[in-house]
């Protein structure tokens, strides 16, 4: 997977890496992207489960609590969920591709994907909070649910990246494949 996805990203950002580059370079930046990707999953993960689970006990702290503690928890969970998700989403584009690019470059396109990621994510979110586990198509529609998530979660990072892409080329400082990339004829 992690292959595939720096592949992809270097497509989209028009580079390949050079026949003969330095192989320890690249099994350390492997090793390196590696983590990042698996970091980067486990927090988008986490992320929804928060949102799932505050979905979930809404009612409860209604219950509980006056109601304006919901919206600042909802507040919160979305102001730091979105950030969070910037973040990560720049850091692919920024990091994982065989390309130099300034940071400046990357933030519009990593906010776009946020939005995106955020409405898919909240979605979701609100109908796992809602759904019956305990009924026969419960279980199944969230695996599918889970599937399709994972699915938008991918075509979101690939049009963040094109987004990127264009925005670098036309308005930035452009793109600068690294010393052991080079640029697609």
């Amino acid at each position: 997977m992690f292959i595939a996805l720096q592949k992809s990203l270097n497509t989209i950002w028009g580079v390949k890496p050079k026949p003969k580059s330095e192989i320890v370079k690249m099994i350390k930046d492997r090793i390196f992207y590696l983590g990042l990707i698996l970091m980067i999953g486990f927090l988008l993960l986490m992320s929804l489960v928060l949102t799932t689970f505050i979905t979930a006990t809404t009612d409860w702290i209604g219950l509980h609590f006056p109601n304006i503690v919901i919206y600042v928890i909802q507040a919160v969970n979305f102001i730091l969920s979105f950030g969070l998700t910037t973040v990560l989403f720049a850091m692919i584009f920024k990091i994982l591709p065989d390309i130099k690019m300034n940071w400046k470059n990357v933030w519009l396109g990593a906010f776009v994907a946020t939005i995106l990621f955020s409405i898919g994510k909240s979605t979701l979110g609100i109908y796992f909070g809602m759904v019956n586990l305990e009924s026969t198509f419960g279980a199944a529609g969230s695996v599918i649910l889970i599937l399709l998530w994972v699915s938008y979660s991918s075509l979101i990072l690939f049009f963040g990246a094109e987004f990127t892409q264009v925005l670098a080329l036309k308005y930035g400082s452009g793109i600068k494949p690294t010393s052991y990339a080079e640029k697609v004829s």
